[in-house]
């Protein structure tokens, strides 16, 4: 775990879904290796269990290549700093692994993790259908094809309507937190600056 990160409360329990237990053997999943985003309230939460920002959340870079086929809110939720778009995300180890995964244990954020974390592999797309998030196929056991929606749902222990419940989560807050995760970028960012 990361240095500024301190222990979950003994009143949380770690989550690993159903379907996740199949994904520690591919060397890249929703957990290691991704950017996992997070809204306003992700942030309180993480605050909220005990743990220091600096060492739980980072600002990451987001390339505009991921961005072609995306919805405006979602396109106009990325922070510009220094003509590059960053995201505010969990902080990773040096593996990759976001610092809040622990092996064999899973998620120790429990049903704190970021909303984002509770949809994967899931979008809603702009018809308001949930689907597979395209391209996740490589890195998601769930998503690989083998189940249908409703078994993958079912799978990451959640149901359609929570599903959609927390994109509108997601949604609500890049639509009206802009200033604000821009300043936390900015923070996060300052942080990680080398000293001249």
């Amino acid at each position: 775990m990361a240095d500024h990160c301190v222990p979950v409360p003994l009143s949380e329990k770690p989550f690993i879904a159903t379907g996740c237990l199949s994904c520690p053997d591919k060397s890249e999943n929703c957990c290691v290796g991704s950017y996992v985003p997070l809204t306003l309230r992700d942030v309180d939460a993480i605050r909220e269990l005990g743990y220091d920002l600096a060492g739980a959340v980072q600002a990451s870079e987001y390339f505009a290549e991921y961005l072609v086929d995306d919805e405006d809110w979602w396109r106009d939720s990325v922070t510009g700093v220094g003509g590059r778009l960053y995201r505010l995300t969990t902080k990773k180890r040096e593996d990759g692994a976001c610092v809040f995964l622990e092996e064999g244990k899973g998620c120790l954020l429990g049903p704190r993790r970021p909303v984002v974390c509770k949809i994967y592999p899931f979008w809603v797309d702009h018809r308001g259908g949930i689907i597979y998030e395209p391209g996740e196929e490589e890195c998601c056991y769930i998503a690989s094809g083998s189940y249908t929606l409703e078994e993958g749902i079912a799978l990451i222990d959640e149901s359609p309507g929570s599903i959609r419940e927390y994109f509108q989560a997601i949604r609500q807050d890049c639509l009206e937190n802009h200033d604000r995760h821009r300043e936390l970028v900015e923070t996060a960012l300052g942080a990680a600056a080398p000293e001249a």
